[in-house]
């Protein structure tokens, strides 16, 4: 049986209970490259290839590439666009800039327009939760079909 100390919330006492380390927001960046099975919000992170690709593309960019186009229009070893939804968008950004910070490119071109396509795919993400939200959840305002008595 778990109890918990009257004076802290957080410190569980159990005879076979283990306390999981601190991790840092980089390093479980660092490790989400993989394939998970449980994703988060039903959004897969990137595999593999798919992220290396677009790394090497963003490395390797010239003055007209645009990282967020490049990764509506990514299409994998499966012959699917990878990239299509604004959440992995975001994913594989947040990855990208996880790795250039790691490296030191904080300075680069790289990380400029990774920064850019993540607050582009960040906007759009938003806007379109709104949108959802006022579409799902119409308010009930005086005019409203449904108070309207006929």
């Amino acid at each position: 049986m778990t109890t918990i100390d009257a004076l802290s919330s957080i410190q569980i006492r159990s005879g076979t209970a283990r306390q999981q380390p601190v991790t840092t927001l980089e390093a479980r960046l660092k490790t989400a490259i993989a394939p998970r099975e449980d994703a988060a919000n039903g959004v897969d992170a990137p595999s593999q290839p798919d992220f290396d690709s677009f790394y090497l593309a963003l490395l390797r960019q010239d003055e007209n590439f645009n990282a967020l186009e490049f990764l509506k229009n990514y299409v994998g070893a499966d012959g699917d666009k990878t990239f299509r939804t604004t959440a992995a968008q975001m994913e594989v950004l947040q990855l990208a800039m996880a790795r250039l910070k790691e490296e030191g490119q904080i300075d680069s071109d790289a990380y400029k327009s990774a920064m850019k396509a993540f607050g582009s795919a960040y906007s759009m993400n938003f806007m379109l939760s709104a949108y959802m939200r006022d579409a799902m959840n119409p308010s009930d305002d005086e005019d409203s079909r449904e108070n309207i008595e006929w």
